[in-house]
């Protein structure tokens, strides 16, 4: 008998947006319930390499509990929790499913004309679109590497498992 596989709703692909002359994007349709989630609204912040990273409520729960537990007697900690909360805005899709990028965000990441929108599973990241594909390229050199470091331990814990069925 042949098991059925369910794949979760998640956040995938990468998508072009202008920036309209009020400093707002539109957010793909299939992005939004999943960003939205109950409350209607989701979380940036600024990410990493320079781009502005978006959370659902859910995920948001779980990055502030990480944080927000580190200890505050370590100084790196206490640097890296002023700039990340101070970085955070909740914000909401309007009618038109357009959100406005907050100026230190935008700033942040070097956005002016175009964005990329990314989606990394449970989570998105707000790229300037010629950063991106700056990033992109400059990345797909070291993709087959990072894959084969990815993979191949879950591929190990599988064999093993696999191994494990077969002796018993």
């Amino acid at each position: 008998m042949m098991t059925k596989l369910r794949i979760r709703r998640a956040l995938y692909g990468q998508y072009r947006r202008p920036l309209d002359e009020k400093g707002r994007i539109s957010i793909p349709a299939e992005f939004r319930p999943i960003l939205q989630g109950q409350r209607g609204s989701f979380f940036l912040n600024r990410g990493f390499e320079r781009c502005i990273m978006g959370y659902p409520e859910e995920k948001w729960e779980r990055v502030l509990e990480l944080v927000s537990t580190a200890p505050l007697d370590n100084t790196n900690t206490r640097r890296f929790k002023r700039t990340f909360f101070s970085g955070a805005k909740e914000v909401s899709c309007d009618q038109q499913g357009r959100i406005l990028i907050p100026q230190a965000l935008a700033q942040y990441a070097g956005i002016t004309r175009e964005v990329a929108i990314v989606g990394l599973s449970d989570f998105i990241e707000i790229w300037d679109a010629e950063a991106w594909d700056k990033w992109l390229e400059q990345s797909m050199d070291s993709y087959e590497k990072m894959a084969e470091k990815l993979v191949q331990p879950a591929t190990s814990e599988n064999k093993g498992q696999d191994e494990t069925a077969a002796s018993t």
